[in-house]
């Protein structure tokens, strides 16, 4: 019999971050919610009767290729979003910020056990083709596991690259950096990535909003302004 030798705790942590993890995300129905009160005159409010009326969703394409951040329903609730740019270090900023802000604001009416530390960037594909192209070290039982979960409401957690993906949605050391990919079976965000955006990658930050009389509206002014489009 061989002694096994004792693996240091750093070594086992790097371990277990490159093993494929799925998280099932917040399910639910859509939660309506009112434009916020305070938003600048150039920002964009469409209101979808129906899953049909996604081609309305033109008039926010070039605010999201200019770096604009927008609120869109995904299939675990409303998300901030911005593409997957060159150059779009605005956009990933305005996300951040906005994430941080909306997040604190909605953690402040709650009890500390309820916090969790949702508004976690990941990155939102839209096949398991261009997650191959952001990750690695995909194996066929982890392509499996993906292929039968996804588009769903889950995340997985994979080796990213520090080449393509920005530095902030990265988590790890330099040896084993790890992202969260997502690829949302929502309708309205399908036609949205793939129809009008040509199937452009998108960082996305969960929103779970605090809902009272039908409605959810955000206080914090700056990151609100800093919020271009909403899709309700």
């Amino acid at each position: 019999n061989h002694k096994k030798k004792d693996t240091p705790p750093q070594q086992q942590r790097n371990r277990q971050t490159i093993r494929t993890t799925a998280t099932q995300l917040g399910m639910g129905k859509r939660m309506k919610f009112q434009a916020p009160s305070r938003m600048v005159a150039q920002t964009e409010y469409i209101r979808l009767e129906t899953d049909d009326e996604a081609w309305k969703l033109m008039d926010i394409v070039d605010i999201l290729q200019g770096g604009g951040v927008g609120v869109i329903p995904t299939d675990t609730g409303y998300a901030l979003i911005t593409p997957l740019l060159e150059g779009n270090k605005r956009g990933l900023e305005r996300l951040e910020y906005t994430s941080r802000q909306f997040q604190q604001e909605q953690a402040n009416g709650e009890s500390s056990s309820k916090k969790s530390d949702d508004g976690t960037i990941c990155l939102a594909c839209s096949d398991l083709k261009t997650i191959g192209e952001y990750c690695y070290n995909i194996d066929k039982n982890a392509f499996k596991i993906l292929k039968q979960n996804l588009p769903g409401p889950f995340s997985f957690i994979l080796l990213g690259s520090r080449t393509l993906l920005p530095k902030s949605i990265l988590e790890g050391n330099k040896q084993v950096m790890t992202v969260q990919v997502r690829v949302p079976d929502d309708p309205i965000l399908r036609y949205l990535q793939d129809e009008l955006l040509d199937g452009m990658p998108l960082l996305m930050s969960d929103l779970r909003f605090h809902v009272h009389d039908g409605s959810s509206n955000f206080d914090d002014k700056e990151a609100a302004a800093l919020v271009k489009c909403y899709v309700d």
